[in-house]
């Protein structure tokens, strides 16, 4: 590296500011019961993914006892019920 040059991704870094990137965090409930903690929305989507099929080929959990909250920075931001 050349001596004056800033490396992308640290232009990037002082761009974005790290300590201002939000973070959304998901846990999931069956049956009103904890499951799953603090799941990356990547996460969220595959075990979705996975409770769907498992009620499509076994009808196990029913959709009405799924739920799960959102989290973003510890606060709690929104609850599904549904």
């Amino acid at each position: 590296m050349r001596f004056g040059v800033i490396p992308v991704s640290g232009l990037v870094t002082k761009r974005l500011g790290l300590s201002d990137i939000i973070m959304t965090v998901y846990t999931i409930y069956i049956n009103g019961t904890e499951k799953y903690t603090d799941v990356s929305e990547d996460e969220f989507f595959d075990i979705m993914q996975e409770l769907a099929y498992d009620h499509y080929e076994t009808g196990v959990p029913a959709l009405n006892d799924i739920s799960y909250r959102m989290k973003e920075h510890g606060k709690t931001e929104a609850i599904s019920d549904e």
